[in-house]
């Protein structure tokens, strides 16, 4: 399958994150859910929807489909109450058709949402470990509340809802579990994750995912200190194990995480890998899965890309180059060492589009703080999984949080153009290529531009979403003053933004 090579794995001076290694998140697999869209053009619909802030409200806006959004605030409680959890309704046109609040434990946290079909889940949780799962249907606008308590030592990575089975993917006493939850009987069932002669220790759960009408957990199993194995557990919705695959079986490069996409009655798969021992992503590998195997596997080495070094340091480039070339008559292939989160396959109008971001974990006193992202890259795939061409983007941002999540997506164009953009300080910078993978344009826009022609914004923060067909939701925290009466105050604001392909 793959043609004899000698893998020399990059010191530290090509290497540009820290030391730790990738060991210690392998418990980090979210599906991401905020993920920010790209505009080729940007035209403003003159659709704007905002709220004034109350003391201690914080805000999410989360678009659904083509119904609406769902404005998710809470108010923080005062000491020994329970806060307040509100859902507002908006139409398409960001219009408010209905109000829900319900009472939630103290000191919430939310960890992130799932949507199907128009339904919208959020799971908030309380350092208690009682939980509320908070259904918004935007079919009548319907809301209903579920609330229970995890079992103790429970750490959530993240969770889907199936029928009347609520499914968390966790860690509980650090033992990676799926935990169901029949919201009808409240009952909880451990679908435990094992493997014959591997320690429950040694298995790390990648992801959660539903595919044609089946639960997949993808686990990375540790079967000795230089080898893994990537198996996916198949549930039936009701939660009987069907199956245990190996996809790595007959694979000799150590795959990580996988993301499944159905394209044309072709079950996809992308993901991270590595040929040496290493447990850090050196390239991304795109394969087909029939019959539950891995069809055809193809795997890009990030450094043959050829725009994958373009935002390393001169240095870092420069011992590359050096290296490359003490190799060239070795029949050897240099790699390097990244944190790596990798999209899902994208359809293009000839072949497919596979996007990665690299990042850097930032510690503090050995306690992990938030994640800095360095760049991204493109991959451009004909149907039968060549690569056609390359791109990257420069990022230098991060989050102020500790969730892994995409914050770049791709976007093509009825021309075939092809995008790819994100935020940065309020700025919603956009690269696009054309069919052939050549830059024709680089542009930004200043979402604080968006505000109302009778108010000046003093502070923003913002994030854009994509939404349904060629519109996106822009939207954020305001702190604005009114230019006519000087009157100052604190908003959330929606901003519906559509783009001119």
């Amino acid at each position: 399958m793959n043609s004899p090579t000698t893998c020399i794995q990059s010191t530290a001076e090509v290497v540009f994150q820290n030391n730790y290694r990738n060991k210690a998140f392998k418990e980090i697999g979210y599906t991401l859910l905020f993920v920010f869209s790209v505009l080729l053009t940007y035209a403003q619909t003159n659709v704007r929807a905002e709220v004034d802030l109350q003391d201690n409200q914080s805000c999410t806006a989360i678009p659904v489909q083509s119904y609406g959004v769902i404005l998710q605030s809470t108010i923080a409680p005062r000491s020994g109450r329970n806060g307040k959890y509100k859902l507002d309704y908006f139409d398409k046109d960001l219009v408010k058709q209905k109000s829900d609040s319900f009472s939630i434990a103290n000191s919430s946290t939310l960890y992130y949402s799932f949507q199907k079909d128009g339904v919208n889940y959020t799971l908030n949780a309380d350092n208690d470990k009682a939980f509320s799962l908070i259904t918004a249907d935007f079919h009548g606008y319907n809301s209903s509340i579920f609330n229970g308590e995890l079992p103790s030592k429970t750490d959530v990575y993240q969770f889907v809802v199936v029928g009347q089975y609520l499914y968390i993917r966790c860690a509980i006493s650090n033992q990676n579990t799926l935990l169901q939850v029949n919201m009808k009987t409240k009952k909880q069932t451990r679908l435990q994750l094992h493997i014959d002669d591997v320690r429950r220790g040694d298995l790390y759960s990648r992801d959660l995912q539903i595919l044609n009408n089946e639960l997949l957990v993808f686990v990375q199993a540790d079967i000795s200190n230089k080898t893994s194995d990537l198996y996916m557990f198949k549930y039936s919705m009701d939660g009987k194990l069907l199956k245990t695959i190996n996809l790595s079986a007959n694979i000799d490069e150590k795959m990580f995480d996988v993301k499944t996409a159905v394209i044309d009655n072709k079950i996809l798969v992308s993901g991270t890998f590595a040929k040496t021992n290493s447990d850090y992503a050196q390239g991304i590998f795109f394969a087909e899965l029939v019959n539950d195997e891995v069809v055809n596997p193809k795997f890009f080495n990030f450094l043959q890309l050829k725009n994958f070094s373009t935002y390393l340091t001169d240095k870092a480039q420069g011992a590359i180059e050096r290296k490359n070339e003490k190799l060239a008559n070795k029949d050897a292939e240099l790699y390097i060492n990244t944190f790596a989160l990798v999209h899902t396959v994208l359809k293009s109008a000839d072949g497919y589009t596979i996007t990665c971001e690299m990042y850097v974990p930032n510690y503090v006193s050995g306690s992990l703080v938030n994640y800095y992202y360095t760049h991204a890259v493109i991959l451009k795939l004909n149907i039968a999984g060549k690569l056609q061409w390359d791109q990257s983007i420069k990022l230098e941002t991060d989050l102020g949080d500790t969730y892994l999540r995409q914050i770049v997506a791709t976007n093509e164009s009825s021309t075939g153009d092809i995008s790819m953009s994100f935020v940065k300080r309020n700025t919603l910078t956009t690269k696009s290529m054309d069919k052939n993978g050549k830059v024709i344009k680089e542009k930004s826009l200043d979402i604080k531009s968006l505000s109302s022609a009778d108010t000046k914004t003093r502070r923003n923060i913002s994030t854009v979403d994509p939404w349904y067909e060629n519109y996106f939701l822009a939207s954020g925290f305001q702190r604005v003053s009114s230019k006519s009466t000087k009157e100052k105050k604190d908003i959330y604001y929606m901003n519906k933004l559509s783009s001119d392909n």
